[in-house]
């Protein structure tokens, strides 16, 4: 991957959809044991997690309890992967949060949900947890919340190939 040229750790969100979108699709390969929770696919969304790996703390990852929560339920719930590999991959996702030296908070103060700007609870959530922790970015492939864009003028709402194209 193509260095970033960062000189100061740039701190991230990303959505519940990002997460969730590294596995779908990929039901087969895990229950044949072709894929396994230490081997991320090759798609785009597999790829935003390696970027968070391989910036030596320069790209922080912000967790919170209610991402962990909504991924497994995803993952488990709708897409019927198997609940241990999905609690390996949450382990994996607060191992990389740790190491980025990111953020992991239970429940971020409620900044936005009162806003014109989200009609969406699950997309304020998100927007909380990035204005607590100061991040400048949230990584999102949902069309509705991209529309925010830039939320009080600090925080860039980009998708998941733009988000690759800064590294």
């Amino acid at each position: 991957m193509a260095s970033s040229g960062l000189e100061e750790p740039l701190s991230v969100v990303f959505d519940i959809n990002l997460f969730v979108n590294v596995y779908q699709g990929e039901q087969e390969k895990i229950s044949s044991g072709v894929l396994s929770t230490g081997a991320l696919p090759k798609n785009l969304y597999g790829q935003c997690l390696q970027i968070i790996d391989y910036q030596d703390g320069l790209v922080r990852l912000n967790l919170s309890a209610h991402i962990i929560d909504n991924v497994y339920e995803k993952l488990v719930m709708k897409y019927n992967i198997p609940s241990d590999f999905v609690n390996r991959y949450l382990d994996y996702l607060e191992l990389l949060q740790r190491k980025s030296g990111g953020s992991f908070v239970d429940v971020p103060p409620h900044n936005t949900f009162d806003s014109e700007v989200f009609y969406d609870h699950e997309d304020a959530l998100i927007m909380d947890l990035a204005l607590h922790t100061e991040s400048k970015i949230v990584v999102s492939d949902d069309n509705t919340f991209q529309k925010a864009s830039l939320f009080r003028g600090h925080t860039a709402i980009i998708n998941a190939k733009r988000f690759l194209k800064l590294f």
